[in-house]
């Protein structure tokens, strides 16, 4: 891993202090952080300029611009419903011999993969509400005013042929086709798409590990188990399989 700059070191110092202490001053940055006054207001004008931190008008302290909170409360919450089911998960993966993964709508518009049993490069990356598999089951119990936000807010990131998908109405078709066939509508998976009392959605689908012999029955036989365990642990999970 390349070593960081000195100056890098010293924004990365700002940024932390404005996030634990702020709102702080630029006396009380430097002397908190250790860092030269004139020093850590270059850093934390490299700040402003990235749109993290701002200074009050009345009395120039720094804050975090509410961007960037509402970014890391929600990809915070995201995370402790990730720790809250985790052991579950891995309860179940083991007793049923399955593979795993998670992902919650850390942001409108955004979907997140954030763990999974398999080896993966993609994890707390943003996915595609239009391919990939888990962002399309967790669409399939947001309420019709929320998708639509989160598609919104999507297709600015969207590439041509996921705008194309959108824009025509071919995806809401795809979604009602998925919602009537149920939790094993994408082979292979099996899914369970929630929401706590906060409103936050994501899904959670299981498939049996390529090295065992597919057995559907055994992925049927999870569901009311593994339903129950969301229930107890404070997450809303939904039998779907006709129109709602």
């Amino acid at each position: 891993m390349p070593t960081k700059t000195r100056t890098t070191e010293r924004i990365l110092d700002v940024f932390e202090a404005v996030m634990l202490s702020g709102p702080i001053s630029l006396n009380e940055l430097s002397a908190n952080t250790g860092i030269p006054r004139s020093s850590a207001h270059r850093a934390a004008q490299v700040l402003e300029r990235k749109g993290w931190i701002r200074p009050r008008l009345f009395d120039h302290a720094y804050q975090v611009t509410s961007l960037f909170s509402r970014e890391f409360i929600a990809v915070e919450s995201a995370h402790r419903i990730v720790e809250r089911v985790g052991p579950s998960i891995k309860s179940f993966v083991s007793e049923y011999d399955l593979d795993a993964e998670i992902g919650i709508f850390s942001e409108i518009g955004i979907f997140d993969t954030l763990d999974k049993t398999e080896r993966s490069y993609d994890l707390d990356t943003h996915q595609s509400l239009v391919m990939s598999p888990l962002a399309l089951m967790a669409q399939l119990i947001l309420p019709p005013e929320l998708l639509v936000r989160h598609l919104d807010a999507y297709l600015q990131r969207a590439n041509t042929g996921e705008r194309n998908e959108i824009t025509t109405g071919q995806h809401r078709l795809t979604l009602t086709e998925l919602r009537k066939q149920g939790p094993m509508a994408i082979s292979p998976y099996f899914a369970f798409p929630f929401n706590d009392r906060d409103k936050h959605y994501g899904a959670i689908v299981f498939k049996q590990k390529p090295s065992v012999k597919p057995q559907d029955h055994i992925l049927s036989r999870i569901a009311p188990k593994f339903g129950a365990t969301l229930d107890h642990l404070g997450l809303t999970t939904y039998p779907f399989g006709l129109d709602r």
